[in-house]
């Protein structure tokens, strides 16, 4: 009898992990969006901007991706996670003049959240920071 149970345990173990191998990640893949306009309200067209994860409220904990906005001033990232916080930041420093350079920044409204699948971060503002 003990042999039996033995064999029906291995049974369902071998089972199960061929099942669980066979099921998608809750963690699947999904794209996040984000605008963004200069404090002038014109696009920030052609421009750098970021995907950051961050904690609940916003706040920014580790770079995720880098990329440029299109001529509209939006920008897409595919393939991001859904498991995190993310928010979307354009960061720009103005070219050089005299060994100076101003440096430009703004944020996405919204933050992705975990489990939000597709998302839509709206349109953020980017203003000017400091100079150095």
């Amino acid at each position: 009898m003990n042999a039996f149970r033995r064999l029906i345990a291995a049974i369902l173990i071998a089972l199960t992990a061929t099942l669980a191998a066979g099921v998608p990640s809750a963690h699947a893949a999904t794209s996040t969006t984000a605008c963004f306009r200069w404090s002038n309200n014109t696009a920030y067209a052609n421009q750098p901007m970021q995907l950051w994860r961050t904690d609940s409220t916003g706040r920014l904990i580790s770079l995720q991706r880098s990329g440029r906005t299109n001529a509209s001033g939006c920008g897409t990232f595919s393939n991001t996670p859904s498991n995190m916080y993310l928010r979307a930041v354009a960061q720009y420093n103005s070219p050089a003049v005299y060994g100076h350079y101003d440096h430009w920044e703004g944020f996405s409204p919204r933050i992705a959240t975990p489990g939000s699948g597709a998302a839509n971060l709206g349109t953020g503002y980017v203003y000017y920071v400091w100079s150095i």
